[in-house]
Order: C-alpha cells, then structure tokens, then sequence
C-alpha cells in the first residue's frame, strides 16, 4: 500500500481512537476535580470520628461530636451545590426529561433548606444526649438524601454517556465511508466487513442499553400520580450503564483491530 495512504489511514485511527479515550476518561471522571474539596472534608470527618472513639471525656465528645456534625452538614452542603451545577447545565431533550430536571432542582432545594434547620438544632443543643439524637435523626435524614442523589446521578450519567456514543456512532460513520474508498487487500476483505458488522453490533447493543436505562429513569424516578410500570420490572440504571460503557470500549478495540487489518499490518 503507498506510503501516504498508510500515514492518512493512521491518522483516521489515531483520531477515532483517541476521541474515544478522551470520551470514556470524560465519563468516568468528568467530576474527579470538583470531588477533591469532597474528599478533602470527607477525610478530615472521618479523623473527627476517629478521636470521638478514643475519648472517654464528656465535654471533650460532645465537642468532637459537634464538630464532625457541622462539617458533616457543610460537606452534604457542598454535595448539593455541585449536584445543582450539574443538573442545571443538562439538556433535556424532552418534556418528560425537563419535568425530571425541575423535579431534581426542587429536591435539592429542599435538601437545602432541612440542613438549615439541622443547623439551627446543632447550635441549640447543650447535651451529650442531645448531640446524639441530632447525628441519628441526620444519620436516616442522609439515607434517603442519598437514594434521591443516586436517582440524580443516573440522570446525568445517561447524558454523559448518551453524547460520547454520539461521538463514537460519528467516528464509525466516517471510518467506514473511508475504508470503502480504500484500496485493501483481497485477503483482508473480509475480515474488514467482519470488523466493521462487529462495530456495528457493539453500538447498537450500546444504543439499546441507553435507551433501556432512559425508560428506568423516567418511569421510576419520575414522581408522578401513577405510576405506568411495576417496582418488579425496575432494573437498576448503573448495571445498563456498565454493560453499555463495556460495549462502547469493544467498539473502540475494533477500531484499533480495523486500523492494522486496512494498513495491511
């Protein structure tokens, strides 16, 4: 094959798989950086903890105690502030998706406003007993808080990964023009057609998982006056997700397997 069509061909794969890379590192850490200050708070909770268990002194508990409660507080604080940045920049790209990105704001909005009144117990309470009875009632306050930013994250997540196989579908698209105008092999033909049928199928099993996760997300996060489906036919949107980020990385391998079989390598 000439030299200048084998360069052209490796930058066509080069590209393809590096958006893909680029995608799947976006998806996985699009919130790696807004996460440190979480993180940051989030260890210094756990050495608060870490003290309250060493120490036998009253005064000193009830004082550890508060203090790991008001940074327990500002920390899920701080949860809600990001989550509300990213729930506002979405698209939604239907009536159903808007009602649900409103529904998420008004949570959160709520949210907001019973860790105010949490903290306005905190700075009322004057006993060991007391400071307990605020971290058990904040304690089952954050498991349903966190059942609905579960919810929240699904929602984002489907976005996220819906515009990167949007990416991929466009990549595909072209490579497979471009190979069609290729000079290839005889004997390399038919794996090519192989290569590119599998691509295929990977998207499309990928398309049809996202999809699927977009059904569980409106028919069940979605509060409504009915109810249209049965809690039993709710799958969990994070086992699509994976299956579907697992079908999109296939595709990208074929990319690469399809790069050295059109360069002849």
């Amino acid at each position: 094959m000439d030299t200048g069509i084998k360069k052209y061909i490796q930058n066509i794969f080069c590209l393809s798989t590096g958006v893909f890379i680029i995608g799947i590192l976006f998806g996985v850490s699009v919130f790696a950086q807004e996460q440190t200050d979480l993180k940051s708070t989030l260890g210094n909770i756990k050495d608060d903890v870490s003290k309250i268990e060493q120490t036998k002194d009253v005064t000193t508990s009830f004082q550890l105690r508060k203090q790991a409660l008001i940074k327990i507080i500002n920390f899920t604080n701080l949860e809600i502030a990001q989550m509300r940045a990213r729930i506002s920049s979405s698209t939604p790209a239907s009536d159903d998706e808007t009602y649900l990105q409103s529904q998420f704001l008004s949570k959160l909005d709520f949210f907001s406003s019973q860790l105010h009144s949490f903290s306005s117990v905190l700075n009322n309470v004057r006993t060991l007993a007391e400071i307990k009875g605020v971290a058990t009632s904040l304690k089952g306050w954050r498991e349903n808080y966190l059942s609905e930013i579960k919810k929240m994250n699904d929602f984002l997540a489907y976005y996220q990964l819906s515009s990167l196989l949007g990416v991929v579908n466009e990549r595909y698209q072209l490579i497979k023009s471009e190979v069609g105008l290729l000079p290839v092999q005889p004997n390399a033909s038919s794996s090519i057609e192989q290569a590119l049928e599998g691509q295929q199928m990977h998207l499309d099993r990928a398309t049809e998982l996202l999809q699927q996760a977009h059904k569980m997300i409106i028919d069940f996060y979605l509060d409504r006056d009915y109810k249209k489906v049965s809690q039993k036919d709710f799958i969990d949107p994070d086992t699509l997700f994976l299956e579907a980020v697992q079908n999109l990385k296939d595709a990208y391998l074929s990319f690469f397997e399809l790069g050295l079989l059109v360069s002849g390598k």
